[in-house]
């Protein structure tokens, strides 16, 4: 692969999360603000927070071939083997042309994701386990990467009995 990506970059395609954490190992959604972690968030609500439902890598890309380099858990049993979830792969804005979603197991790992190949650079969207918590480590391509541009006309939900 000739490009590749550490942690503080892939920081810059995660969408779908309010917090990226980075630590030593890389880079963590979590779907939690740190004014309410420091509020006193309990154990459940942390572990609830630390899943990547809806957590995404939204790029920009002509690549043919990703590497996602990732350890991956489950909340709610840390130390459980074998697959905890999968990751998704959305190609183009409409988010209509969906891949064949890759099994992600516990611990680390590096994902292979597969592309049809362009003639130019498309929307890429990389959804990440909703079930498990993750840690990206690094991104690695055949071609550049770089954020997708995500302005425009977003969805609004102003609630009702059930949300």
């Amino acid at each position: 692969m000739s490009f590749t990506l550490d942690a503080v970059e892939i920081a810059s395609l995660l969408r779908g999360a309010p917090l990226a954490v980075s630590s030593n190992q890389g880079v963590s959604p979590r779907r939690l603000q740190s004014d309410v972690v420091r509020r006193g968030a309990t154990e459940r609500t942390m572990a609830m927070a630390d899943m990547s439902a809806g957590a995404r890598l939204s790029l920009h890309t002509s690549a043919t071939r990703l590497e996602l380099t990732l350890h991956a858990s489950r909340p709610d049993a840390p130390d459980r083997s074998g697959p905890v979830g999968a990751i998704g792969v959305n190609l183009g804005r409409s988010q209509q042309h969906l891949l064949e979603p890759v099994t992600v197991h516990a611990g680390l790992s590096t994902v292979t994701l597969n592309l049809p190949p362009t003639a130019s650079a498309r929307a890429v969207t990389v959804w990440l386990p909703h079930t498990a918590r993750v840690t990206l480590i690094r991104l690695s391509s055949d071609a550049s990467v770089v954020p997708l541009d995500e302005s425009g006309v977003r969805w609004s939900h102003y609630g009702s009995s059930i949300s």
